[in-house]
């Protein structure tokens, strides 16, 4: 027996409608209801099939009842309430045009590729600043619209919670509860101790570090599935090995849906890809050595800026420009003597030349004198414990003298004397920032926080302003802090107009809604990177010219300036890539930050000419990356689902006129208001598209996952006019508030809530009936829904459909929506009343006539999605012999190898895995064909000629 999402069951008596059905481990159902009847109203409960007798309403025990509401209005927002909650089936996009966004096609690329897929998973590899958020934002509004995203679980770096959590409740209406340091203390107080909050909570954020480093929290993560999961910069779980990637692959595991985002999917190594590739499907890649980009190319959305700008005005043109910054006398001074010094390595067998670290003191000089004073005193405390065990190790002592003579040249240039710094107040002078609230707002980049703390004290000197007017974000923060000072960053009565940070803010973190000039005070020795920081600014939604300045010092001396030349011909290439190629990966063709500055230091510390090392533009391969790029055109195929209202004023109209008659008729019959709907009241305000509604209790807990900041006071403010929205969300960012008015559409609570309501509208075991005066004369017209669910606990089948009864017989045809015949005319109250209330003598008749259309309809579904199930089997079976094709081979060849017992076990381990994962994946695939139980018809209405 199953039970249709939006049925009504009698249970212990009462009357409920059913929300949402989950097997459980023993072959039964949770089935989660709301009820309905007086006593349970409104009430949440889940209930078991094991232990409780569920009794589904037939749809022959159907009675018709009248509906004298002014143009039939209860019965529309009865329809529409069971329409929404009915699953959509197909590869159609059905969201677009919903959400607060600046609409371009290239957004519904990865959601109209993850619907043609049996299950939707999708890596999301755009480049920076395309908008990964808002494209996996709409395969997240997609897959709830669905039915398909109940329960969502969003996993981000803990610096962009809340940038997150914002963006998806603003923009799509998607709550989710954040579980930062203050959410988690939030629910310690909310529910008891030893309750999972992921039960609690269907929608949650959190950072994968506190799932990493909270045993407890892991725990309840262990016992939870989800129906999305979202991993945000998905490269940080690539490594195998990690307790990230171990995290990863079990929430993969525990989901029907995944999305993955990542400007930087893998580092370099084919291994770290296929491990994502494998998280979305395990039978994806057989060898991570031979990756074939056709075979994966489904699974992956991988666009650069200049893939995108065709189809979209969202991105401005990039003014970026080299400023050199000719040094001083002590800088050139200081780059002689950096080139001189030979510095030893510590603790090895034989005197060696440390060329790495001789390169790591000029890198820490091209960021700051303070920064390599630091980076000094860090090795001189190295080789005085050396020392301390070999005094007369000669080579320490003469590095011990030297490294304290470059300590004492840079304590000679303090940050107010040295060039950058005085180019850099030249800069602040051209934009015309003096640190008053009339500057513009500035982001400049050190990889050194000492040099970030050195500017601060010096900027904050010079230019006489309040410390909270230049801000720091280093990695020392905590997420809470980190968050307050993105937040603050983004308001318009900020005091901040300098924001000093480190690399930890170039990855996700929105910083472009007031700003637009951006220094690099020192330049990574890394184009990944470099595009990462650029990329806060110059992103898609950017409203003026990024104004980008790379401070490169240099110097006239010959001996000093071939010191700086790698600056010079890092930031040369990083301006050909920002403007020609796209891809910074594709120069040095190691894909990850950390090891292109790895790279880079040691070809410099073997001397290496630096035209060797960055090659020439010729050689550029854009088809080295083994990420296919997704340069074709995808066709955006979109769908109208059914509904009985043009919009949802009209429908919060009809809402509001309904449930004010019923506490009026409440009141009438009992002598005093309905205690379940004191304080509930609806106000529409047609000219300003908004729609006020009163919190009350029931409707308070829809909205629990929301901080207290975006829920203040005792109502909501949704609005049809999404952009009206997009205003309300840069007018909050003046004082770091969360927007006033937020998107009504199908996916909101409050639709939710009024699907609740509309569906209470009538008794239990009745439809309306109705009598329109445009309908054929001797035709009754049933409205029917019918629902079937397959093994795995998805939709087969989910359609409307009308029976026609008539003289000659009965005919069933699909449901149109607003397109059918039923609807082509005002729907009218006519003053016919005779033998339309009661039992349908025909209705038996009725009903097997939809059995029929329904399982004819079934088996076509079925022998649709047959043909893609035989499809992925023969991938499946392809995949399976490629894998175990080279376990066999070494089993043959171990026999004379001392340790082949534990190789021959490693062997037998991974041949088992491989087998369990294609028997697992058929047996899936198999549970996707079969059908639980018999389809589940509900007749809805049932219309005539009047």
């Amino acid at each position: 027996m199953t039970y249709p999402i939006g049925s009504r069951v009698k249970i212990r008596g009462e009357e409920w409608l059913v929300q949402d059905v989950r097997p459980t481990e023993t072959g039964h159902y949770a089935v989660r209801v709301v009820g309905l009847s007086e006593v349970v109203r409104d009430h949440q409960a889940t209930f078991l099939t094991s232990i409780d007798h569920i009794d589904p309403i037939r749809p022959e025990d159907v009675e018709f009842v009248s509906d004298k509401s002014p143009g039939y209005r209860r019965t529309k927002l009865f329809l529409n309430a069971l329409m929404m909650r009915t699953p959509i089936l197909g590869s159609e996009v059905t969201v677009r045009g919903q959400a607060a966004m600046d609409d371009s096609d290239y957004q519904y690329v990865p959601t109209q590729m993850a619907l043609e897929r049996l299950r939707p998973r999708i890596l999301i590899a755009d480049g920076v600043g395309l908008g990964k958020t808002i494209e996996a934002g709409v395969m997240l509004a997609e897959l709830i619209r669905r039915g398909r995203g109940r329960r969502v679980l969003v996993v981000a770096p803990r610096s962009m919670l809340e940038q997150l959590q914002k963006e998806m409740w603003t923009r799509f209406s998607i709550p989710l509860m954040r579980l930062d340091s203050v959410g988690i203390a939030r629910i310690r107080r909310e529910i008891p101790q030893n309750k999972n909050p992921f039960h609690y909570y269907d929608k949650v954020i959190i950072s994968i570090d506190t799932l990493k480093n909270d045993d407890r929290y892991r725990l309840f993560l262990e016992n939870c599935t989800w129906d999305v999961v979202w991993i945000d910069e998905a490269h940080n779980v690539a490594n195998q090995h990690t307790d990230r990637n171990r995290l990863a692959t079990l929430l993969a595991n525990r989901c029907h849906s995944l999305i993955l985002t990542s400007a930087t999917p893998h580092n370099g190594k084919p291994e770290s890809f296929a491990t994502l590739l494998r998280m979305l499907d395990p039978t994806s890649v057989a060898d991570p050595e031979k990756i074939a980009k056709e075979e994966i190319r489904h699974l992956v959305v991988r666009r650069f800026k200049n893939d995108v700008l065709p189809q979209t005005p969202g991105f401005k043109d990039v003014h970026d420009a080299a400023v050199f910054c000719l040094a001083t006398p002590e800088e050139d001074e200081l780059l002689i003597r950096l080139g001189e010094t030979l510095v030893h390595a510590i603790r090895s067998g034989k005197p060696k030349r440390d060329a790495l670290f001789s390169v790591t003191l000029l890198k820490a000089f091209l960021s700051s004198p303070t920064a390599l004073i630091k980076t000094v005193d860090q090795r001189i405390r190295r080789l005085e414990r050396q020392l301390a065990e070999d005094p007369e190790a000669e080579r320490y002592l003469k590095d011990l003298r030297d490294l304290k003579l470059l300590r004492q040249m840079a304590e000679a240039i303090p940050m107010e004397r040295s060039s950058k710094y005085r180019e850099l107040k030249k800069l602040l002078r051209e934009w015309n920032w003096d640190g008053s609230p009339q500057s513009p707002r500035v982001i400049l980049f050190s990889e050194r926080i000492d040099t970030l703390t050195a500017l601060r004290e010096q900027l904050i000197r010079d230019y006489g302003v309040n410390e909270d007017v230049v801000a720091l974000f280093t990695a020392r923060m905590s997420d809470t802090e980190q968050m307050d000072v993105v937040r603050s960053f983004n308001e318009g009565t900020s005091p901040i107009r300098l924001l000093l940070a480190s690399d930890v803010a170039s990855e996700g973190v929105n910083l472009h809604h007031r700003c637009h000039h951006l220094v690099h005070f020192d330049i990574p020795w890394s184009f990944i990177r470099l595009q990462q920081r650029n990329g806060r600014i110059d992103r898609f939604g950017q409203q003026n010219t990024p104004e980008i300045r790379y401070l490169i010092l240099k110097s006239d001396s010959e001996a000093a300036g071939a010191e700086t030349r790698v600056v010079e011909k890092l930031v040369e290439k990083a301006q050909r890539i920002q403007h020609n190629l796209g891809d910074p990966g594709s120069v040095l063709k190691l894909f990850d930050p950390d090891e292109e500055e790895q790279y880079v230091q040691e070809r410099i510390a073997e001397g290496d000419p630096l035209d060797d090392i960055f090659g020439d533009d010729d050689d550029w391969d854009l088809d080295f990356d083994f990420v296919p790029r997704t340069t074709t055109h995808v066709s955006i195929r979109e769908k109208e689902v059914p509904r009985m209202y043009r919009d949802w004023l009209e429908l919060m109209e009809d809402l509001q006129a309904e449930l004010e008659r019923d506490r009026k008729n409440f009141e009438r019959i009992h002598g005093f208001r309905d205690p379940n709907r004191q304080g509930e009241k609806i106000r529409i305000d047609r000219e300003r598209r908004r729609v006020t509604i009163s919190v009350t209790p029931d409707l308070k807990s829809r909205l629990r996952s929301l901080p207290p900041e975006a829920r203040k006071g005792e109502e909501i403010h949704p609005t049809t006019d999404a952009s009206r929205v997009m205003r309300s969300i840069r007018m909050a960012t003046i004082d770091g508030a969360w927007p006033r008015d937020h998107l009504l559409w199908d996916i909101h609570p409050v639709a939710d809530w009024v699907a609740d309501r509309a569906l209470g509208l009538f008794p239990p075991r009745t439809a309306p009936t109705l009598t329109l005066p445009f309908l054929e004369e001797g035709i009754y017209y049933y409205l029917i829904q019918a629902q079937a669910l397959t093994e795995s606990g998805h939709p087969a089948l989910a359609e409307w459909l009308v029976v026609e009864r008539a003289d000659d017989g009965f005919r069933a045809r699909p449901f149109e929506g607003r397109r059918d015949p039923l609807m082509r005319g005002a729907w009218v109250n006519s003053s016919k009343e005779n033998d339309v209330t009661g039992p349908d003598m025909d209705i038996r008749r009725v009903v097997a006539c939809a059995r029929e259309y329904v399982n004819k309809r079934l088996k076509e579904r079925q022998r649709e999605l047959a043909e893609r199930i035989r499809e992925e089997k023969e991938r499946l079976e392809k995949w399976y012999w490629e894998s175990i094709k080279p376990l066999r081979h070494q089993q043959g060849t171990l026999l004379d190898d001392p340790l082949r017992a534990a190789r021959l076990r490693r062997l037998e381990a991974e041949r088992h895995k491989i087998e369990f994962t294609y028997e697992s994946t058929v047996n899936e695939l198999e549970s996707m064909l079969k059908i639980k139980g018999d389809p589940v018809l509900r007749v809805c209405a049932r219309l005539m000629r009047g």
